[in-house]
């Protein structure tokens, strides 16, 4: 089961003040780098530590509608850890019935933003961390009877 909280913080930085750390929900999430071109990339690291306090972040990198800049188009892949029951990593599940037993922590998300129509190229100067995520696994069962 996941549980999406929305938990809204604007987060400036500076391009040439990278990387650049910063405390969300008590946690170390890391501005690693960003290179603007054609397309802009950037890198945010999520330090993973036992018992942390959320599986993911939602980040919105293209914050037009914050800032009233053009509308670009964007691409975000996430790497995380695989966690079992009992707190161990373990390997990328195989199987999506492998997967439904283990939890997700994501430690770094990628964003590839390309410029807009007119050609305009996409420099960020802040991050719009929406809200995170924090997934359970259901373990216990119920029996009900349909009398």
């Amino acid at each position: 089961m996941t549980q999406h909280v929305a938990n809204q913080v604007k987060v400036d930085f500076q391009l040439d003040q990278l990387p650049y750390t910063f405390q969300y929900i008590g946690e170390d999430i890391t501005i690693e780098e960003v290179e603007v071109g054609n397309p802009t990339t950037i890198v945010v690291k999520e330090t993973f530590l036992e018992n942390r306090s959320y599986n993911g972040l939602n980040i919105d990198a293209n914050y037009f509608r914050f800032s009233g800049s053009q509308l670009h188009e964007m691409e975000v892949s996430t790497h995380g850890v695989w966690v079992d029951d009992d707190g161990n990593e373990v390997d990328q599940p195989m199987s999506i019935e492998e997967a439904s037993s283990l939890l997700l922590f994501t430690t770094e998300q990628h964003f590839t933003v390309f410029p807009a129509d007119d050609g305009t190229l996409f420099e960020p100067t802040f991050l719009f961390v929406e809200g995170y995520s924090i997934e359970t696994n259901l373990i216990e069962s119920l029996k009900i009877s349909l009398n």
